[in-house]
């Protein structure tokens, strides 16, 4: 009687210990959130932070994708059965959603970081995570259940911005074998995790073939993306002639010949280089 009292009492003091804990974790979980939440913030609304923060930013946001896949595995996360958080891993969930929402907010039309970037499928001593890896994290996060609809959709804008710059600005240019295989892995993470993701998501019509081809609806999705970029540029560079006519008082017309010019010589700079 008196064994069977003590393991009763042993146990009970675990599982007070093992709520101890779990509290202690939601709470620093709760305190990563509204930090995530206010860094997303300042990066979708001031270019000077994603300038000065971005290349410390990015290692920091792709860390939170594996601890908080490993801690929403945890029991106390999941008393309803692995995927059913309940409100036990609210916490968590809404972390990882604010960290993914940054990171393709930082990655989204920022070729300068990307570009600054090790790629990793060479060992290289850097504290930075590589391209490399952060595919297979991004990957891995959109393919995990247990996170909402929205992180997954970050995850996968996340991984369209990397290939938007690694993939697409070099099908006009030689690339090396390290390159190549960086490709091949963000080539194969979109057509076989992030289309069919997309997909089932906005339930896109199969009596289509248009939208019903993987590659097609890939190469579409690329188009837009293209044209909203050029119509952004546009935008800037329109707001920088008005600022020009204001100091100069030179005609807009001929600033805007002069901007055209340099735009197409760095674009040819680009395709030679």
């Amino acid at each position: 009687g008196n064994k069977k009292g003590k393991a009763a009492t042993t146990t009970k003091n675990n599982s007070n210990a093992m709520d101890k804990q779990w509290l202690c974790l939601k709470e620093q979980w709760s305190l990563l959130s509204l930090s995530l939440l206010t860094l997303a913030g300042l990066i979708e609304n001031c270019p000077k932070a994603v300038r000065r923060l971005g290349a410390n930013a990015f290692p920091q946001l792709l860390s939170v994708l594996p601890m908080a896949a490993d801690s929403l595995q945890l029991p106390t996360a999941t008393k309803n059965g692995i995927g059913d958080m309940g409100k036990e891993g609210e916490p968590i969930a809404d972390a990882v959603t604010n960290a993914a929402r940054a990171l393709h907010s930082l990655l989204d039309d920022n070729a300068t970081l990307i570009r600054s970037l090790p790629l990793g499928t060479v060992a290289v001593a850097s504290t930075t995570p590589s391209v490399t890896s952060a595919v297979t994290l991004l990957t891995n996060t959109i393919k995990n259940l247990s996170f909402s609809t929205m992180t997954r959709l970050h995850a996968a804008g996340s991984i369209l911005s990397l290939r938007r710059v690694v993939v697409l600005e070099k099908e006009t240019g030689t690339t090396t074998n390290e390159e190549e295989q960086l490709i091949a892995s963000l080539q194969s993470s979109t057509n076989d995790v992030v289309v069919p993701t997309l997909r089932s998501l906005f339930d896109v019509d199969n009596g289509d073939d248009t939208t019903s081809n993987p590659k097609q609806l890939l190469s579409r999705m690329m188009n837009l993306s293209r044209k909203i970029s050029t119509i952004k540029q546009d935008e800037r560079m329109e707001s920088q002639i008005e600022k020009e006519v204001k100091a100069r008082k030179e005609p807009a017309r001929d600033i805007a010949r002069r901007q055209k010019k340099t735009k197409e010589e760095k674009k040819e700079e680009q395709r030679t280089g």
